[in-house]
């Protein structure tokens, strides 16, 4: 675990990432669209999912819960099929709050990353900057606090994706697909892209 957490801080340290641009094949378009809604997430909905974490070799999972109660507060809680807490965040107000987490996974770098992915995921809309198009995949350039989201629809593929920004470098990248044929529940896959960490979630209702 030492080794896990001191690889991980060097990582984000060094930040090698390159600063990420939009492909030229993307077309600037004048739609008048103010915000983009979350695919998922809808503020006052409980969701349930089955949950899947593999971290530099490591793999746990279990049940996922999540409340959103505001634009800005929700719950979130990890138990293994037995019934066993891994964790339990919140966010009430935008002041993040760990309720129960297990002490394997109580290091102030794993917390930090859990809550930023939470965030991210959970932000039930965007506020647009700049809209694009290529050839029927829809982009757009959002503001997250003080960092950058790249929005991509894909009515073709019927994929939603979410690039989120970093000081301007990727960080990581959520992917929405269809689940079932079911446009209101869709597997979610959370990739970091200068930590070894992936998240799938799948809906189980």
């Amino acid at each position: 675990m030492k080794k896990i957490l001191l690889y991980t801080t060097f990582m984000l340290l060094v930040s090698c990432g390159t600063i990420y641009e939009l492909p030229q094949t993307y077309t600037l378009v004048s739609e008048n669209i103010q915000t983009v809604d979350n695919p998922q997430f809808r503020v006052g909905e409980e969701y349930l999912y089955r949950a899947s974490i593999k971290a530099y070799g490591h793999q746990f999972g279990g049940l996922l819960v999540i409340k959103i109660a505001g634009e800005h507060s929700w719950r979130t809680a990890l138990t293994t099929d037995f019934g066993n807490t891994l964790l339990d965040l919140s966010l009430e107000d935008n002041k993040r709050k760990i309720n129960s987490i297990q002490e394997a996974l109580n290091h102030k770098i794993v917390v930090n990353t859990l809550f930023n992915d939470f965030e991210s995921l959970l932000t039930p809309s965007f506020t647009v900057l700049k809209a694009y198009n290529n050839e029927g995949v829809q982009a757009w350039q959002c503001n997250d606090g003080k960092n950058v989201v790249y929005i991509f629809k894909d009515d073709n593929k019927n994929t939603f994706t979410q690039l989120n920004l970093h000081r301007e470098k990727p960080y990581t990248t959520f992917i929405y697909s269809p689940f079932d044929d079911d446009e209101k529940h869709k597997t979610i896959t959370v990739d970091h892209h200068t930590l070894d960490i992936q998240i799938t979630l799948n809906p189980l209702q």
